[in-house]
């Protein structure tokens, strides 16, 4: 965009309209790069170049799967909002935020200063820091670009994402579970999991079950009773889909809970999220939910 850096400062200069002008060229440019990738562009404003009109964002890249009348989108990967009128953080907030409805796609945001001076985008940065911390779905390979008009300079690129320190799983989680799962020469299912959380009890979970008059013993009778009819998961081999989802969430639930670990305890959540597994309606009906689990892990931590 820089290579059209003359371009962009001419429009800002050029008065009436100049932020549509200067909007369309940016959309001009980002559209022909998505096209000759070949993505469905969607945006307004380029009726004779995008192949159709503005769809949830201000751009949409998307990947597009052709069957006869029926078209269904396969990716969309990459989203884009453009703030350049509105020069305040009320302006930049309602816009940022909407990129956090597409977790998975290359995220930008387009922004501009006024003169020289940066103290609404100091700000702007500041609160688009903390946003990105404090999501759940946002980690140091999925952040939002933010790519800045100032004046002298042209187009300059920063990039923002989770500082918040790595997610680790516990030392019991790795000795207990990680342990059986290496030793089972069988399909591990999320009973199998929940079974060694029981096994190994830790201090936590075991006063949680104590508070809600939960038997444990009875707990484990009855999850050797469950059937566990759960498909193998494509990535790795010994592990059921439901058992591999359990660890795919577990890096988010402990965001959610502001924790920064991932111990048996998040994991035993994990399982009991999913309410149609066969494991956590057993648990359910012996009193065992998400929300009351939850509720005891927060005490827990206080």
């Amino acid at each position: 965009m820089n290579e059209q850096k003359s371009e962009f400062t001419d429009l800002l200069h050029s008065g009436l309209n100049w932020q549509t002008n200067w909007t369309k060229l940016l959309k001009e440019i980002i559209t022909k790069i998505g096209q000759n990738k070949d993505f469905f562009v969607n945006t307004s404003g380029l009726n004779e170049i995008a192949d159709d009109g503005e769809w949830l964002f201000d751009l949409v890249w998307s990947e597009l799967k052709y069957n006869e009348s029926k078209t269904t989108v396969v990716n969309i990967p990459l989203v884009l909002e453009s703030e350049i009128s509105k020069i305040n953080f009320g302006g930049f907030k309602e816009d940022f935020d909407k990129l956090f409805f597409a977790p998975n796609s290359t995220k930008i945001f387009v922004t501009r200063t006024i003169g020289n001076d940066e103290t609404i985008l100091k700000e702007c940065i500041d609160y688009a820091q903390e946003s990105v911390n404090n999501n759940i779905n946002i980690n140091s390979k999925n952040g939002i670009h933010l790519i800045t008009w100032r004046e002298e300079k042209g187009f300059t690129l920063d990039y923002i994402s989770s500082t918040e320190p790595k997610i680790k799983f516990t030392e019991n989680v790795e000795n207990i579970i990680f342990k059986k799962i290496e030793k089972e020469n069988k399909l591990v299912f999320t009973k199998d999991i929940a079974l060694a959380i029981l096994d190994n009890i830790s201090k936590p979970i075991e006063s949680a079950f104590n508070n809600l008059n939960i038997d444990i013993g009875d707990l484990k009778k009855n999850l050797i009773l469950v059937v566990d009819n759960d498909i193998k998961s494509k990535d790795i081999s010994n592990l059921s889909l439901k058992t591999l989802k359990v660890f795919d969430i577990a890096p988010l639930e402990a965001k959610y809970l502001k924790h920064n670990e991932i111990s048996l305890f998040i994991l035993l959540l994990c399982i009991l999220r999913n309410e149609q597994d066969n494991t956590a309606k057993m648990f359910n009906e012996n009193g065992v939910y998400y929300e009351n689990m939850g509720f005891e892990f927060l005490k827990s931590i206080r």
